[in-house]
């Protein structure tokens, strides 16, 4: 049975009509937050309880997933009180209200070992629009993260009011920071010890994010909050800057690192023999990546402290905090230290600001430094050699914890030619258009960083993915061959034979044929007159084709354009051409480099003009006739 608490403000007070939302609210909105209202009040170091609730309303499909209500909770470090859930119409008449029993209780570890739970249910509605209010209250044991408050939680949706309460015993026990957001709270305090403040927000219109603008979240209004004090597996810590929350973290995972005997023989086994440093740690690094796999482990305060070398040694698996102690214990068992460096992973991180102490980071790293240099590791991955981080943790701010304490410096970034997709091959075309293609590519950085895994996956994968990256029309794979090519940088060769349909038109006694037949470029960005939102583009690269072109039996050449296109920009660099190399074959050549920016809106029409010019190039035809 349910236990519903009153408390107010609630979204359940009102029946929210349709007719009461203002014309402007609806405007470039898929869904209008009616009310929304969280308190979070903090009643000890590490115990908190939230209350929330909300009523919004879905104009049209596009908002749907609104309808699916899902309360997830840490069974260890969470207690879920109460929850609700109810249904209204646009003329505010309810049609539906939750009962106990239609709620779905998920106990879930995905891919992991974790204690993550939800109460969830689905009210989804046909006939839009529709209201959909649900209230809820939990406890919460652990500060090291605190969710931000999103009064506006998406692209495409507008606010009519939106509250967020903070009670503390004062303002030392944490720290804020408003982004996007031109208001400052409202300070009070009770006649007991706490103090409020209080964030009010009214009528703000949908926000919609406009093309290769920075990700929502960065552009969304926002109120983080982070506590200057933690307590966890008995520690304490104090984190009012970035040397205290990486001592915290050193000294929760201090004493983990004692390698079992077995272990520590096998690594003086690897690398005895072995003359430099590098060596060694490649050596040990191949070890581990060929004896471990990943698995996630997020147990309570699993979450943050690592399991010992033991446990992955004899399991053979561990999350990322353990594999990187584990090789980090290895490294030090032969003098090579490093050092833990907790980052926010994945192709779009959360931005880390150096003023603001709070933890975005959901993933570890090992950073070595060297004499020379400094070496990044990831632990987790079986298949990236030695100092390859990709797109996945490179160029952004990781913490590194030490024992003099946290340190926040960032990861490097990889070049545009370090990123390369190269593809040299011929295409043997025939009088009907189609064309046999023998092609061989060579990808690498970025491009090869998923062909490791695709290799481990069936035959039929294999060939989807050649699908996938192929842009003809239509072909028949006659056979390929996936080969990993050993190095310093990573990179995979891949062959290719097959008979591509309809790559030249037909007309009469000619062919119509554009020699760019394997990385076309055939969209430019829409036009937007008054860009507000930065321009951000993520992925540095190069694009190298060299194409043969053979001719079909009894044509020649009637039109070509043989002057090299060259078009240059702070975006970066293109070349292409066609020329004759004898009467009956062409070659082409193309060169696409793309620098990974983020500049102000103002850049934006230059960019548009460069990949126009771009497009523009890569539509260029050659005719061949027949005049036999």
């Amino acid at each position: 049975m349910l236990l519903l608490v009153a408390w107010l403000p609630s979204a359940l007070s009102s029946t929210y009509p349709v007719s009461e939302i203002p014309d402007p609210l609806k405007e470039n909105a898929h869904a209008v937050v009616r009310h929304s209202y969280r308190k979070v009040e903090q009643l000890d170091v590490d115990r908190f309880r939230v209350k929330e609730s909300m009523a919004i309303t879905l104009l049209n499909k596009k908002a749907a997933g609104f309808g699916q209500i899902v309360f997830p909770y840490d069974k260890l470090t969470e207690k879920l009180l109460s929850y609700e859930a109810q249904v209204y119409d646009a003329a505010g008449r309810m049609v539906r209200k939750v009962k106990t029993k239609e709620w779905t209780f998920s106990d879930y570890s995905g891919d992991g070992i974790n204690s993550s739970a939800s109460q969830s249910v689905d009210v989804r509605q046909s006939r839009y629009p529709y209201t959909v209010v649900y209230q809820y209250e939990k406890e919460i044991s652990v500060s090291w993260t605190m969710r931000a408050w999103y009064p506006m939680p998406g692209e495409n949706i507008a606010v009519q009011e939106a509250i967020m309460e903070w009670i503390a015993p004062n303002a030392s026990t944490f720290s804020y920071q408003a982004t996007n957001l031109d208001l400052e709270p409202i300070q009070s305090q009770n006649a007991g010890y706490a103090r409020t403040w209080k964030w009010h927000l009214k009528d703000q219109v949908a926000f919609e994010r406009e093309i290769y603008a920075p990700p929502a979240r960065e552009l969304l209004p926002c109120v983080r909050f982070a506590p200057t004090r933690i307590r966890m597996g008995g520690l304490t810590g104090e984190l009012n800057d970035w040397a205290g929350f990486g001592d915290f973290y050193y000294r929760l995972n201090q004493d983990r690192g004692v390698l079992p005997a077995a272990l520590k023989a096998k690594v003086h086994e690897i690398t005895d023999g072995l003359g430099s440093e590098l060596e060694k740690i490649q050596a040990l690094y191949r070890y581990m990546q060929d004896n471990t796999r990943y698995v996630s482990v997020q147990l309570g305060i699993g979450g943050w402290q690592s399991f010992d070398p033991t446990y992955v040694y004899e399991e053979g698996f561990g999350d990322c905090k353990a594999l990187t102690n584990y090789m980090q214990s290895m490294l030090k068992e032969i003098g090579i230290t490093g050092y833990p460096a907790l980052v926010s992973a994945g192709e779009r991180p959360t931005s880390i600001n150096p003023a603001f102490v709070v933890n975005s980071f959901n993933h570890v790293i090992l950073c070595v430094p060297m004499p020379q240099d400094t070496l990044w590791l990831e632990c987790t991955s079986s298949y990236s050699p030695v100092d390859f981080l990709g797109d996945f943790t490179e160029d952004r701010f990781v913490l590194l914890c030490a024992p003099d304490g946290g340190k926040l410096i960032r990861t490097p970034t990889a070049l545009p030619e370090q990123h390369q997709y190269h593809t040299r091959g011929d295409l043997y075309l025939q009088p009907d258009g189609h064309g046999n293609f023998q092609v061989q590519e060579t990808l690498t950085g970025n491009f090869q960083s998923r062909m490791g895994p695709l290799m481990d996956q069936a035959d039929e994968d294999r060939k989807k993915w050649i699908k996938n990256h192929l842009d003809l029309p239509g072909y028949d794979l006659n056979k390929y061959e996936i080969v990993k090519q050993e190095g310093d940088w990573p990179s995979y060769q891949v062959k290719i034979d097959l008979l591509a349909k309809n790559c030249a038109k037909p007309s009469g006694s000619r062919l119509f044929f554009t020699p760019n037949q394997l990385s076309r470029r055939s969209r430019v960005p829409k036009s937007i007159t008054d860009r507000q939102q930065a321009i951000q583009l993520h992925d540095a690269y190069e694009i190298i084709d060299t194409l043969s072109i053979h001719l079909p039996p009894g044509y020649s050449i009637e039109a070509i354009k043989e002057d090299k296109v060259s078009h240059e920009s702070i975006f970066g660099r293109y070349e292409s051409q066609v020329k004759r190399v004898g009467p009956t074959q062409l070659q082409y050549t193309r060169y696409l480099r793309m620098e990974k920016l983020k500049l102000p809106p103002s850049y934006y029409e230059e960019y548009r003009a460069f990949i126009k010019s771009v497009v523009k190039a890569d539509k260029n035809q050659v005719v061949l006739s027949n005049k036999s």
